[in-house]
């Protein structure tokens, strides 16, 4: 596999992408990172801590 995305020969194509998704962003409200940050805030009970960035296994009650 060749990652394909600082090719010079691409550019226009990344470019083209790149401002379709920052319409769709945009339309959807989301503000990319600050948007990611916020997410366990809206996680049920036993998930992530706000702004810890990994999520938390559940304990199975009568089982270690």
């Amino acid at each position: 596999m060749k990652n394909l995305a600082a090719d010079p020969g691409f550019g226009e194509i990344k470019a083209r992408l790149q401002r379709e998704m920052d319409g769709w962003m945009r339309q959807q409200g989301d503000k990319g990172l600050e948007t990611e940050m916020l997410a366990p805030t809206r996680q049920g009970k036993g998930e992530a801590e706000a702004g810890d960035g990994v999520g938390k296994k559940r304990k199975k009650k009568g089982k270690k």
